[in-house]
């Protein structure tokens, strides 16, 4: 049993390394996608999600928030590579927008959820 916390406790500091690499990567690499990001989250008035770029040839980007954790947004390299500057600022902001409404809309299931069963 310890060293099951032990393994996990090692993963979780290379997954925080990852992050900060990824991050110092993205912010020298792609500046300007980085900036974009920036920019969505400011005129949002949110906190901007952690930006990851994966390699892949199919065109995608995609938001993840787990229960607690900071939020944290995907872009394909595909999709970089495909979009104007303008088409990747709508993107960026719509994925921060996403954080923004997302716990409006769990509000809203959970209730018609409970109006739905009778409650």
């Amino acid at each position: 049993m310890c060293l099951f916390w032990l393994l996990l406790k090692l993963l979780l500091y290379v997954g925080i390394f990852v992050q900060l690499l990824t991050d110092m990567l993205i912010r020298s690499q792609l500046p300007e996608l980085h900036q974009l990001m920036l920019e969505a989250a400011e005129i949002l008035n949110v906190e901007p999600p952690d930006l990851y770029v994966r390699q892949s040839p199919t065109p995608n980007a995609y938001t993840l928030a787990i229960n607690g954790k900071k939020p944290f947004v995907v872009v394909h390299t595909s999709l970089i590579e495909l979009l104007t500057r303008k088409e990747l600022q709508v993107v960026t902001k719509s994925l921060c927008a996403t954080h923004v409404f997302l716990p409006l809309l769990k509000y809203f299931v959970n209730y018609m959820f409970f109006v739905h069963n009778g409650g």
